[in-house]
């Protein structure tokens, strides 16, 4: 599977809509790069995740073919992740599309009667919609979907999703805390390790106990849980600055070990000190593939706060 990242902001996106911080200002004026838009993701640029209302800028900005996807997962029914009044933009008049299949949402509660509400109002065919069972597989165009419950607004029903095809597993695990004791049960009965977990970490550096978002040192108490479930490998995805003067805004960087320059070890009362050095066979694999695909990447050591 190929997953990709459409976007990855919070409710308000980056810079945010009306505010007037000097870090908002800066991605203001920089933009590009700068700019993060409300999330959303899409796998093998057919199965979509989420509907915000960034989804026209995503379709312009990474040339989506939407007129060719039919399926999409929806988290939670927040309004960054799911903007039921673009639905209207699929039906004749608005959209001249040839294949008459419908785009079929799939939801918990809220969402789907929210869908629900707005095909029921304009009498659309060309939208459909399906009410999730947590716990179940169900059956998405290839793909073998399993919704479980989330730790976020209740009134949302949030969801994250484990998402299969062709013997690999994807965990879509954004927009969620520490996960409810029934969904770790479900993760308890998985009979293979999960290949890629992609975790909330909205609140990054900040001490935050709510209920909702992760913050770095809780998605480092998640990670051991979910190795205890079986997942074995953990790539951090980010972005950074650089002291390299030739490195520009938008490369890829793969690291293969970390300087730290800070004092993350005693803060969170572990044993000893250490420098975080990735896996050798990870590390090549990713610089491999990366060659394959004719992205430019530097390999080398990094240095960085340690918790990062």
């Amino acid at each position: 599977m190929k997953f990709k990242y459409l976007g990855t902001a919070a409710a308000e996106g980056f810079p945010a809509l009306f505010c007037e911080c000097d870090n908002c200002k800066k991605a203001r004026e920089r933009g590009g790069k700068n700019v993060r838009t409300r999330s959303q993701a899409i796998i093998d640029d057919k199965l979509l995740i989420d509907f915000p209302a960034d989804t026209y800028m995503h379709f312009l900005q990474y040339n989506l073919p939407m007129h060719k996807i039919h399926s999409c997962l929806i988290t939670h029914s927040h309004s960054d992740h799911l903007y039921e009044e673009d639905l209207e933009m699929r039906i004749n008049g608005f959209a001249h599309i040839k294949d008459p299949t419908p785009m079929v949402f799939y939801s918990d509660t809220d969402g789907y009667n929210r869908i629900k509400k707005e095909i029921d109002k304009r009498n659309m065919t060309e939208v459909g919609v399906v009410q999730i069972e947590l716990n179940k597989p169900f059956a998405v165009e290839e793909y073998e979907v399993t919704a479980i419950r989330a730790a976020h607004g209740a009134n949302s029903s949030p969801v994250v999703f484990l998402i299969q095809k062709d013997g690999k597993t994807i965990f879509y695990s954004n927009d969620t805390s520490e996960y409810p004791e029934e969904s770790w049960a479900y993760l308890k009965t998985l009979k293979k390790p999960i290949d890629f977990i992609s975790l909330d970490c909205t609140e990054a550096c900040g001490k935050c106990t709510y209920v909702g978002h992760l913050t770095l040192d809780r998605c480092v108490a998640l990670r051991e849980e979910l190795i205890k479930v079986g997942a074995d490998t953990f790539i951090r995805i980010g972005t950074a600055g650089s002291y390299e003067p030739d490195l520009n805004v938008g490369e890829l960087v793969i690291s293969q070990g970390c300087c730290y320059t800070s004092s993350f070890m005693d803060y969170a009362n572990l044993q000893g000190t250490f420098s975080a050095v990735a896996d050798y066979e990870l590390v090549h694999k990713a610089s491999v593939i990366a060659k394959e695909m004719g992205v430019p990447a530097r390999v080398g050591l990094t240095v960085c706060n340690d918790l990062l």
